[in-house]
């Protein structure tokens, strides 16, 4: 080849190195601030789920179309969405996916991760990009329904 084409080929080349190196550190940045985020919150998270008396944390429907107020207890992981099969469906539900989004207790902590959902879900207001972790008190948003985290 041609010299020309080569020292083309070497900045095309170098310009790919230095792109895959700037991503891995955005990645790794944002993992760290996720991280960082969920160490930092109240100790009380940590303890989500079950409270003093013993009795597990519960997922509360405060509104939901064609649902009354209901709460169900939390489980190790729990998914939500019109589906018949999700672990608290609510079919009435049109703006929710049939699987929407998952709660999971791991290391005494709940996290709340949206499932691919069309309409996303939003923790306080915060739309959701991956597993977040939820405190007591939390409102969780999933199409036209809203969730409380309560203990």
């Amino acid at each position: 080849m041609s010299e020309p084409i080569l020292v083309i080929l070497k900045f095309v080349l170098l310009g790919a190195l230095y792109a895959f190196v700037f991503l891995m550190v955005k990645s790794l940045v944002r993992s760290t601030r996720s991280l960082r985020n969920a160490a930092g919150r109240d100790a009380r998270a940590a303890e989500i789920g079950e409270n003093r008396g013993g009795n597990p944390a519960t997922l509360w429907v405060l509104s939901s179309p064609g649902s009354h107020p209901q709460s169900m207890p939390l489980t190790p992981d729990l998914t939500v969405g019109r589906s018949a099969k999700c672990d608290l469906p609510l079919p009435e539900d049109t703006h929710m996916s049939q699987y929407h989004a998952r709660f999971t207790l791991r290391d005494g902590a709940c996290f709340v991760e949206d499932l691919g959902s069309t309409n996303g879900t939003r923790l306080n207001g915060q739309a959701l990009i991956e597993p977040t972790r939820a405190e007591r008190g939390d409102r969780i948003s999933l199409g036209k329904t809203t969730l409380e985290l309560r203990k």
